[in-house]
C-alpha cells in the first residue's frame, strides 16, 4: 500500500486536492472535510460526514479510504483528473461541500448503473495510484452504496441527485449519464422540451412586437401622406 508521504505526491491526489484549492495535507485535509460534513445544519449533508468517517475507520487503510471515495465518484461525475490545471479550471463548479456530495452521489446512483468495463477502468486506475487491491476497491464502492441508505433516510436520498446533477453539468453531462435511469432521461427530455417553448414563445413574441412596431410606422407614414 502506498506510504502516507508518497500519498502526497499521487497525481490523483494532487488533482482532488485542487478542485478544493487545498494547501493542506492529505490528512488535515480529510479530517477538515469530515468535520465540516458532520457539523452542518442539513441532515443529508451531516450524513456524508459519518459515512466518510465511517470509511475512515472501517477499512483499516486511513486517510486513503476517504479520498478514494471522492475519486471514484469524480470520475463517475466525467472528471478525468488527469491534469492539475485542467481539474482547476473545472472544479470551480460549486463549494467544497456539494463536492463531495456530489461525489458520494455519483458512487450511489452511479456505481452499479456502470458496465463492467467502466468499472474496470475506475478501479485500475486507483489500484495503480494507491497500491491496493480492487477487491478491497470494489468493497469500498459497495459500502458506499449500502452505508449511505442506512445513513439518509429514503425521502432525502434524492436530494443527492441535486448534487450529482450540478457536479455533472461542468464536466458536459446530465443526471441520467450518471445514473441511466430512464426515469431520470424522461425528467431532462420534458425539462429541455419546456426551455425549447418557452424560448419559442419569447422568439414568437418578440418578432410579433417587431411586426407591431412596423405596422405602427407605416400607418403613421401614411397618415403624415
Amino acid at each position: 500500500m502506498i506510504s502516507t508521504a508518497q500519498l502526497s505526491l499521487s497525481p490523483l491526489v494532487l488533482a482532488l486536492q485542487a478542485i478544493y484549492g487545498a494547501a493542506k495535507t492529505v490528512n488535515e485535509f480529510v479530517d477538515e472535510q469530515i468535520e465540516k460534513l458532520k457539523t452542518h445544519t442539513d441532515e443529508t449533508i451531516r450524513a456524508s460526514g459519518r459515512l466518510l468517517e465511517g470509511a475512515k475507520y472501517g477499512f483499516g487503510i486511513g486517510y486513503i479510504t476517504p479520498v478514494i471515495i471522492q475519486i471514484a465518484g469524480q470520475l463517475i461525475l466525467g472528471n478525468p483528473l488527469a491534469a492539475i490545471k485542467a481539474t482547476v479550471a473545472a472544479a470551480t463548479f460549486s463549494n467544497p461541500i456539494a463536492i463531495t456530495c456530489a461525489a458520494i452521489g455519483a458512487i450511489y446512483f452511479g456505481w452499479k448503473a456502470l458496465s463492467n468495463e467502466e468499472r474496470d477502468a475506475i478501479i485500475d486506475r486507483i489500484t495503480q495510484a494507491f497500491e491496493i487491491g480492487a477487491e478491497l476497491v470494489k468493497s469500498i464502492m459497495m459500502y458506499v452504496v449500502t452505508k449511505l441508505g442506512d445513513l439518509v433516510k429514503d425521502e432525502r436520498i434524492g436530494e443527492y441527485k441535486k448534487f450529482v446533477t450540478t457536479a455533472a453539468h461542468t464536466f458536459g453531462r446530465n443526471l441520467s449519464d450518471i445514473t441511466r435511469d430512464l426515469g431520470d432521461k424522461m425528467i431532462e427530455t420534458k425539462d429541455a422540451i419546456g426551455e425549447a417553448l418557452n424560448s419559442t414563445g419569447e422568439f414568437i413574441a418578440d418578432k410579433a412586437t417587431e411586426l407591431k412596431e412596423t405596422v405602427s410606422e407605416s400607418i403613421d407614414k401614411l397618415r403624415k401622406k
